[in-house]
């Protein structure tokens, strides 16, 4: 599985994609917004498309990443 996690063009990132399934593995293009200070205050924000078969591959470790909010983009209190 490749998660691309830059800020490339779609164009990239569809060409990336059709390489990676060309050689059977996986990809999501999944860029990261929020820049040096969301990292150092826990806020970045990481949007992630590709197959659905990648997705649910990889939902586990996302939502390792992940303080809040749903594949769908609505958020969710987490649960203390």
């Amino acid at each position: 599985m490749l998660v691309d996690h830059t800020t490339a063009s779609a164009s990239v990132a569809r060409e990336v994609h059709a390489a990676a399934k060309a050689r059977g593995v996986g990809f999501l293009d999944a860029p990261v917004s929020g820049g040096q200070a969301g990292a150092e205050n826990g806020k970045l924000t990481i949007m992630v498309g590709g197959d659905a078969d990648a997705l649910r591959a990889r939902r586990g470790r996302a939502r390792a990443l992940r303080a809040r909010g749903d594949a769908d983009g609505r958020r969710r209190a987490r649960a203390s």
